[in-house]
């Protein structure tokens, strides 16, 4: 099964792929902005086509009032009025885009699963990552899997350079909208959140909204009173101050044409800009020493500190929050292009490139192994345990157990179908009811007649995933808790019966 790792930004989003073993960036088609990805934009026409990415971007001059940029942090389920569409609508056509590019860059070859990195901040019932969901499983994505932006983060520095445990590191993830930090200890089980701070308003836009009240302030601009023009006069403007943002990371000044104003120049330095986003930065400086602070840390208890997302290209972060530190009687490393060894880090790509090694080693050690190997080896289950609101919904749970028709050797080969019985038995033997949770470990009671019963619906479940899905998928899928949880909420709802088995 083929993987993409989507990081879903504000501004622009990324993608990785798995090529030859190795962790690979995906390219838009077309190639326009490759140093960024796929730009989280979208231009919704008068009929109500979704355009997306690259192919919206020419639009934003255009009919800027049905642009959409910057909108993940207002996702919600309900239409944009004035557009007659959704979000979710507007998501699939985003992450169908980055399949195509990705699919594209692998040969052709289908991708059908995905893991989304979402906000630190996000819950595991946030409606956000449900229509995230829900559009996924629209594109065609079969596995869908999420991870926290800043555990996708540690994860790639870590694969690049392995770190001490109970070493702590803090993420500086400074993107076009917001700022995240976070603060990640590394342990023996893998990696550890010790707090985060989200949705803080700092980032790429505001540095554009810095510039551009400064532009307002230095010349004389006569806008329209007609609205549709204003808003392209606007637009124009802003578009400039974005350009002249990303100019300066690689000038020391910059003389740029005003789109508005035939024959004059806004002329400005990297110093000037960097003053007017100095307070900006300031107070995310202050966000890192209030997180560390809730954290129960001091600044000489971090190890590193990790710049992340597209804002921290900026030359003057970096040098700023060295400032900052000196302030406080700190000396920590901050790794932005190079770590200390000198090992290059892909900061726009991190996060992205991040998910991708976190799925490629969840499935490297849930794979399955040969009949050569000991089937206890596959059922570790001790430290599981599942929680339900009712002893019912436990049990309807143990009916989805691991548990397949007979019938299904017609399809498969025997030695399929014993090897996966096997494990079945494996987990039913180490099961133990508590309280209405089913707990993972070894049975200290007798469940009861009625569990043989609980296994009818499970037969026919089971059954239609094999099915629909095929050995090889659901073999990938078993040890994924969702994915159970998601079989009893079926058989809850459904309680289907076969009377082959009354």
């Amino acid at each position: 099964m083929n993987w993409v790792s989507i990081d879903f930004g504000t501004s622009y989003s990324s993608a990785s792929i798995i090529v030859n073993d190795k962790p690979v960036k995906v390219r838009p088609l077309g190639g326009l902005y490759d140093m960024y990805g796929f730009p989280t934009v979208a231009y919704i026409d008068k009929n109500g086509a979704i355009r997306v990415c690259n192919d919206a971007l020419p639009w934003r001059c255009q009919d800027p009032e049905r642009f959409i940029k910057n909108f993940k942090l207002d996702i919600h389920e309900n239409k944009i009025a004035y557009l007659n569409t959704t979000y979710k609508d507007i998501i699939v056509e985003i992450l169908r885009t980055i399949r195509k590019s990705a699919e594209y860059a692998i040969g052709g070859e289908s991708i059908n699963a995905t893991v989304i990195t979402i906000p630190t901040s996000y819950s595991d019932v946030d409606p956000r990552v449900d229509i995230m969901r829900e559009a996924a499983q629209i594109v065609g994505f079969e596995r869908i899997e999420f991870l926290r932006e800043s555990e996708a983060a540690a994860i790639y520095y870590n694969s690049i350079q392995e770190q001490q445990q109970d070493s702590i590191t803090l993420v500086y993830d400074l993107g076009g909208g917001t700022f995240d930090p976070a603060l990640i200890q590394h342990c023996s089980e893998g990696y550890k959140i010790l707090g985060h701070r989200s949705g803080i308003e700092c980032g790429g836009k505001y540095f554009d909204a810095a510039l551009y009240k400064h532009f307002n302030s230095s010349k004389t601009i006569e806008y329209s009173d007609d609205d549709n023009l204003r808003m392209l006069q606007v637009d124009a403007l802003s578009k400039m101050c974005r350009d002249i943002k990303e100019t300066l990371s690689e000038n020391e000044s910059v003389s740029y044409p005003i789109p508005i104003l035939k024959g004059q120049t806004f002329d400005i330095t990297r110093s000037e800009f960097e003053e007017l986003i100095s307070p900006l930065l300031e107070k995310t400086f202050q966000e890192c020493q209030a997180l560390i602070h809730s954290a129960g840390k001091q600044w000489t208890d971090i190890n590193r500190i990790l710049l992340i997302g597209g804002s921290c290209a900026i030359p003057c972060v970096k040098r700023l929050f060295e400032q900052y530190l000196i302030g406080q009687n700190a000396q920590i490393p901050i790794i932005q292009n190079k770590s200390e060894e000198g090992i290059f880090i892909d900061a726009l790509f991190a996060v992205s490139l991040g998910g991708i090694i976190y799925i490629t080693e969840k499935n490297k050690k849930n794979k399955i192994p040969n009949g050569k190997d000991s089937i206890d080896s596959l059922c570790d289950f001790d430290k599981g345990v599942f929680y339900f609101s009712s002893v019912t919904q436990t049990k309807n749970w143990l009916k989805a157990a691991f548990f397949f028709y007979k019938d299904y050797i017609q399809t498969e080969k025997e030695e399929s179908y014993n090897y996966l019985l096997q494990i079945y038995q494996t987990l039913l033997d180490r099961l133990q009811i508590e309280n209405g949770n089913l707990v993972f470990q070894p049975i200290v009671g007798i469940i009861g007649e009625d569990a043989v019963d609980m296994l009818v619906e499970l037969l026919i479940c089971i059954q239609q995933k094999l099915d629909t899905e095929g050995y090889e998928s659901f073999i990938q899928q078993i040890y994924d808790l969702s994915y159970w949880a998601e079989i009893t909420n079926s058989i809850v709802e459904n309680n289907t019966s076969d009377e082959r088995f009354e």
